[in-house]
Parts: C-alpha cells; structure tokens; sequence
C-alpha cells in the first residue's frame, strides 16, 4: 500500500494519479484523499491520500508512506499546483520491502526509467506505457492458462519471466480477473436493462 500525505488534497491526487499509471486498472484500488485512516484501508485501497501525520496503524506493516510538501505554500490555485515544486519525503517503509532479493525486471525498469535525467517526459510516457503492456500480455497469458496448468507450470511458456518476476505476474492477473468480473457483471446489468426495458415498451 502507498499513502501519500500532503497539506493540498491536489498534491496527493497527482501524486497518486501518477503511479496508478504504472498498473493495471484491475489492480487499482484508490481514494485520492481521506481525512483519517480507517483499519479497513489496508485492505480496500492500495494507493490513499491523507493530511500530514495521518495516524497509521503500526500494524498495517506492508505499507510505504511518503510526504509532498510544497517548496512555495503562496501556491494556492489548484491549476497552478505541480509536483514538480514540490519536495518528496519517504517517511515509512514496509517492514518486507523485498531489498534482500532481486527486484522485479519491470520495478527496475521503471527505476531506471524514472531515474534518468536525459529521458523526456513524453519519450518516457510512451515507453512506461509500453513495459506496462509487454508485462500485461504476460499477466494474460496467465490468466488464460491459470485453471489449465499449475502455477509454476504457466511460467515456463512465459517468455521472460524470472523467478523473481512471477509474483508481479500474478498479482496483476488476480487485477485481470477482479477487473473481469466486474465487466460480466456490468454486461449482465446492461442485459437485464435492456430487456426490462422491452419489455415495458411491450406492455404498454
């Protein structure tokens, strides 16, 4: 889980609003802002935005908490406001946050990525974009082979893939399927509309 705490509720949504766009839609669950932590929130939202100090549970552990303080606080315009004038604090990490491992190709690649200084803005868009398709192909190839073949069987026709990498993978595909049922039971309610509204038209 990222909590973001800021003075500014539009510090915190583009600070988040930013890394949703590292994932896949099924696998975000976010409130750009709320006054207070709630213990259901380790389990609901994976990105949440607060007010400085938010009290935080210490055991919600798997949780990573930055602060965006603004460097000019006459900014008072939503439209004027910009990370980009902002300073960014990490204030508390996850007591597992995975250093004594490899990390996930893609976590490096959007390391590497976000790190370089001589990479453009909308050269870095378009390859962000591109490495978070190329890794979801993989959650989908998963996801079309999770109820045929074992776990660590579906990796091995998973070009690309490491150890290390499998459970981004999954994660992502447990995202596919959330985002999935949601969609059929979208479709099922825009049926049953549809044909509820027929059949009024008929009877009448």
């Amino acid at each position: 889980q990222v909590v973001v705490e800021s003075c500014e509720k539009e510090y915190c949504r583009q600070f988040l609003l930013a890394i949703s766009n590292l994932l896949p839609i099924g696998c975000i669950k976010l409130a750009t802002y709320k006054e207070q932590y709630l213990p259901e929130y380790s389990s609901r939202f994976n990105l949440i935005g607060g007010p400085h100090n938010m009290d935080i549970p210490l055991e919600v552990s798997d949780v990573m908490v930055f602060r965006v303080s603004p460097r000019d606080l006459s900014v008072v315009e939503t439209e004027k406001m910009s990370l980009t004038n902002c300073v960014i604090e990490v204030r508390r990490r996850p007591e597992n946050d995975g250093s004594s491992g490899p990390l996930p190709q893609i976590v490096k690649r959007y390391r590497d990525l976000l790190l370089d200084a001589d990479v453009k803005d909308t050269i870095l868009e378009t390859v962000l974009r591109t490495t978070r398709e190329g890794w979801m192909h993989k959650a989908k190839i998963c996801f079309q082979m999770k109820h045929q073949l074992p776990g660590p069987e579906i990796f091995k026709y998973i070009t690309g893939c490491g150890v290390e990498d499998r459970q981004v993978v999954m994660y992502w595909t447990a995202g596919l399927s959330d985002a999935y049922k949601q969609h059929v039971l979208s479709t099922i309610q825009q049926t049953r509309n549809t044909a509820s509204g027929s059949f009024s038209a008929t009877t009448r």
